[in-house]
């Protein structure tokens, strides 16, 4: 039971992370989605919650590392995930994309 430890604290955060999102989501957009630019904000943690989400699996044999990468880039991941509907989408597929480049940088040039 405690092997699976790590995957309750990784659902926590991520549940956490989507909580505030939804309430800073509502906070800040008081209409319905609009055809807007980028949020920076939402931008930002995209882009840090899926490279830490991809480096974190890609140090998985160091597992302090590893858990606190995976961890923190969950609730990051689950922040932008739950906002209003309508936003965070362009947010979401930039920050997968830059997670899966500094993947492939880390797994091709430092052969981790």
């Amino acid at each position: 039971m405690i092997e699976y430890l790590d995957y309750l604290i990784y659902l926590l955060t991520f549940i956490v992370g989507s909580i505030v999102g939804l309430l800073w989501s509502y906070k800040n957009h008081s209409q319905p989605y609009t055809s807007g630019g980028l949020d920076s904000i939402a931008l930002i943690f995209a882009f840090v919650g899926w490279v830490f989400v991809f480096l974190g699996a890609a140090f998985w044999s160091n597992f302090g590392i590893s858990f606190i990468l995976l961890a923190i880039g969950f609730f990051f991941v689950g922040f932008v995930f739950n906002e209003r509907p309508g936003y965070g989408r362009k947010e979401t597929v930039i920050g997968i994309v830059a997670g899966i480049i500094c993947y492939g940088i880390l797994k091709c040039v430092f052969m981790v």
